[in-house]
């Protein structure tokens, strides 16, 4: 593990991503499940890139192809459940994977969905990453901040990983009730157990440097008070990098450096370099290309190209930098 860096060393390592000319300086971190066809043609028009992929245990592997000589799979895989701790756990597994990929504390991991899509050239999110002024993509508010809604997703119990919410009736109904039940018996906590960290929520879909997930991931004592607290909370992954991130001086090198209060605001309002829909459900739809093309984001989601491959056309021309004005490619 490396040593923690201090603000001047985070900001050479900075310095000399900015001058290098390598140009593959990233590496990208797919959570997958279900239908293979959108993360094909994602990781497709990636190229040569560096890529990680965790699939869910409980989805097939079959129809995952090996885009590039330099993508991994992981092998000890997770069964996600919606809005449970596993989603982390398998982003701590793709963090591990990815930093033994990774040369220079400075490259950043990527995080995507295998139903993302790339709106802009690969190059294009390099350049970016190499001149941003912050090195940390990881947006966050304050969950504390007096707003019933947001403080409950950490101070109840929601269970959602022993009682999936995302099964058929009448186990969806028998699970609800389960967890209404946990939530009864095992009461909340009190926001005063939190007083030694920084709990805050944003996208999970963020940016961050190895150097910065070496780091926060070695200090042990910080991960395990992380995951006592947040284990049972609604959307942790939402919360347990980002509460991490900002608990140590790393949140200072993102576009959030003090938090405001969540307030209101979504989850798409914390977007890093992604186009999220407001809704969080929403696919993209063929009326919906011209909005995205205008958004200068560099990825979309979340697509079914399965379902809607007529999409494909447009959204390969956006990754690979063309108008769209000429035939499809």
């Amino acid at each position: 593990m490396t040593s923690r860096p201090s603000p001047r060393s985070r900001a050479r390592w900075r310095e000399s991503l900015r001058r290098s000319w390598v140009e593959r300086v990233t590496v990208f971190g797919l959570l997958a499940h279900g239908d293979p066809t959108t993360f094909n043609f994602t990781t497709g028009l990636l190229g040569d890139s560096k890529i990680v992929v965790h699939v869910d245990s409980r989805s097939s592997l079959t129809g995952y192809r090996a885009q590039s000589p330099r993508m991994r799979y992981v092998q000890d895989r997770v069964a996600v459940r919606w809005a449970g701790f596993s989603q982390v756990e398998a982003t701590l597994r793709v963090y591990e994977q990815a930093l033994t990929m990774i040369d220079d504390p400075a490259e950043h991991v990527v995080l995507l969905s295998g139903q993302c899509v790339l709106l802009r050239p690969p190059s294009e999110l390099e350049h970016h990453l190499r001149t941003s002024p912050w090195g940390q993509h990881c947006r966050a508010g304050r969950l504390f901040d007096g707003l019933a809604r947001n403080e409950q997703r950490v101070l109840r119990k929601w269970a959602f990983d022993q009682f999936d919410a995302r099964l058929r009736p009448p186990m969806r109904h028998i699970n609800a009730a389960a967890r209404r039940l946990v939530q009864v018996v095992g009461g909340e906590r009190r926001t005063e157990e939190f007083d030694d960290l920084t709990v805050v929520a944003g996208s999970n879909w963020t940016a961050l440097t190895a150097a910065c997930i070496e780091d926060i991931l070695s200090r042990e004592l910080l991960v395990s008070r992380a995951r006592d607290v947040l284990k049972y909370a609604m959307g942790p992954d939402e919360i347990f990098f980002h509460t991490l991130l900002h608990s140590t001086e790393w949140g200072e090198d993102t576009a959030t450096p003090r938090p405001e209060a969540k307030g209101d605001r979504r989850t798409a309002d914390f977007s890093n370099l992604h186009f999220i829909h407001p809704s969080l459900t929403k696919f993209i739809e063929l009326s919906d290309i011209a909005g995205l093309r205008a958004s200068g984001r560099f990825f979309g989601r979340k697509a079914d190209l399965a379902a809607t491959p007529i999409l494909m056309p447009p959204l390969a021309q956006m990754a690979r930098g063309q108008t769209g004005e000429g035939p499809p490619p």
